[in-house]
């Protein structure tokens, strides 16, 4: 009879969670999880349902905890991978987001969106390298150089931009595609990107 009562009153209280969530009471039901947590410490939905509050709350170190909680209970989540790699970048923590938009895509092959993330993370890269191509304006031996640096961070980018547009066309993908090819010289993809783009525009 005690372990019937025991989870008669998680289930209230879990319940109470989800309410308040729902009233937008986030302390409230921070403090009816933390509690329902305690006769289900494994319970993936209120695992998650606690770090949206914290998402909500922009408390983004809580949240990121939280979602290594979540993937020790499923593991094969492509999402909460995703949701991690998200948190890291915003940290600047960009090697870290990198693993976790791989790992999406290992759990997710056609995750069109970690794909363009993961572009996005490498494409961060240039901003360093273009404050020191300001820099080294009258200095063509360094700009030079770092000219073929940034280059490099595009050819590392372009396979997950393409793979991003193959499962996720958007205006966005197709710009990015297009000035890369540009930047690349790669002659036949400028001209269609850019054709494919001007096409997008007009629609």
């Amino acid at each position: 009879m005690q372990e019937q009562t025991e989870s008669k009153t998680g289930n209230i209280i879990k319940n109470m969670a989800y309410i308040l969530k729902d009233q937008g009471k986030n302390d409230e039901a921070l403090k009816a999880i933390e509690e329902a947590r305690k006769t289900y410490p494994n319970d993936l939905n209120l695992i998650l349902t606690q770090g949206d509050i914290y998402f909500k709350l922009g408390e983004t170190e809580k949240f990121g905890e939280i979602m290594k909680q979540a993937i020790k209970e499923d593991p094969t989540n492509h999402l909460l991978f995703f949701n991690l790699g998200v948190i890291s970048a915003d940290q600047k923590k960009n090697e870290e987001a990198k693993e976790y938009y791989k790992k999406a895509i290992e759990l997710k092959p056609d995750y069109g969106d970690a794909y363009m993330n993961l572009a996005v993370v490498i494409l961060d890269e240039e901003k360093a390298i273009v404050e020191q191509m300001n820099k080294n304006l009258s200095d063509f031996d360094a700009y030079d150089a770092l000219i073929l640096k940034q280059k490099d961070v595009y050819k590392r980018a372009l396979p997950y931009l393409e793979k991003a547009d193959e499962f996720g066309r958007s205006m966005n993908t197709v710009q990015k595609l297009m000035n890369i090819y540009g930047t690349l010289s790669m002659t036949e993809k400028a001209k269609e990107f850019t054709d494919l783009y001007r096409k997008l525009k007009e629609q």
